[in-house]
């Protein structure tokens, strides 16, 4: 299957088709909180409701059994638990970028000092190139000129 994304941030799951209203209840309250809510209508095995978030790329999944929602969930402290858990991954990317951008950044200064070590071992060999070749020009020109005078 291919994989799409979406700028939804919590996925509810439905674990009871008749908890729905208690699912739906959740997320308005989420989505008044600013966070982008979606619920899963059809139900089905939790497992590919868990995979469907994955493909569409939900940071969080909320998974609601009986108990849950007897006990009364909190929404505003669901709500900051989201946030906060936002606020850390968001934290650890941006840390995981720095880190990779310094890593490329070693690499390039790496790759440069090679390449300058073997420009300068170039011209270094050039040097002694020109050296060489002054020197038989210098023999030359003092045979010619000892020549020239004998």
């Amino acid at each position: 299957m291919a994989e799409f994304f979406t700028t939804v941030d919590v996925l509810v799951t439905q674990m009871d088709a008749a908890q729905l209203p208690a699912y739906l209840a959740l997320a308005s309250e989420l989505r008044g909180a600013g966070i982008a809510t979606e619920v899963v209508l059809d139900g089905g095995k939790l497992a590919k409701q868990f995979k469907y978030a994955d493909r569409a790329g939900v940071r969080f999944v909320i998974v609601l059994g009986e108990d849950e929602i007897a006990k009364g969930v909190h929404a505003g402290l669901v709500a900051r638990r989201i946030r906060a858990l936002q606020l850390r991954l968001d934290r650890l990317a941006r840390e995981q970028e720095s880190a990779r951008r310094d890593v490329l950044a070693q690499g390039a200064r790496a790759k440069l000092a090679e390449q300058a070590i073997e420009a300068a071992a170039l011209d270094y060999g050039r040097l002694n190139e020109r050296k060489a070749l002054a020197e038989i020009i210098e023999c030359a020109l003092a045979r010619s000129a000892s020549s020239t005078q004998g």
